[in-house]
């Protein structure tokens, strides 16, 4: 392979990392298939930056698609986040004592996996996987602070 694709392979993984450094909100599992069916999810928009990678394999000449882009994430990361939280409040008091206590346990020993995935990827100097595995327990304890309070 030419050092020219090599370079423009090695450009675009760059720029894609940028625009998903912040990954989305995680959805509980329990969470229905068709809770995000009416959400925009900047599937357009990330396409539009990735086409203009492979036209222009140059940052500068996509940086109004990467802000459109990164403007649509930041309000459908933000939109998904009230949602989940608002299903999960609901969720978490239609269950009895018992699955409730269950529940935390769950979230409490993911919360303890994702801590020391953290300090991995931080001993391995993984910028990127630190940052996903900080958002993500972020909006673990998040969840689980929320949760507490209709115990």
């Amino acid at each position: 392979m030419s050092e020219a694709k090599d370079n423009f392979r090695s450009n675009l993984f760059t720029q894609s990392s940028a625009l998903v450094r912040q990954p989305p909100p995680e959805l509980p599992k329990e969470l229905p298939k068709d809770f995000l069916k009416d959400l925009n999810l900047c599937e357009k928009h990330l396409a539009n930056v990735f086409r203009c990678f492979l036209l222009f394999s140059e940052e500068k000449r996509c940086r109004i698609q990467m802000t459109i882009y990164r403007k649509c994430k930041e309000r459908r990361d933000k939109a998904i986040r009230e949602r989940v939280w608002e299903w999960d409040e609901g969720y978490f008091r239609s269950l009895n004592s018992r699955s409730r206590q269950a529940l935390l346990g769950e979230l409490q020993k993911e919360l303890e996996k994702r801590q020391e995935l953290l300090e991995r990827a931080r001993e391995r100097n993984n910028k990127l996987g630190a940052i996903h595995v900080e958002s993500r327990i972020s909006d673990l304890q998040r969840r689980l602070e929320h949760l507490k309070q209709f115990v």
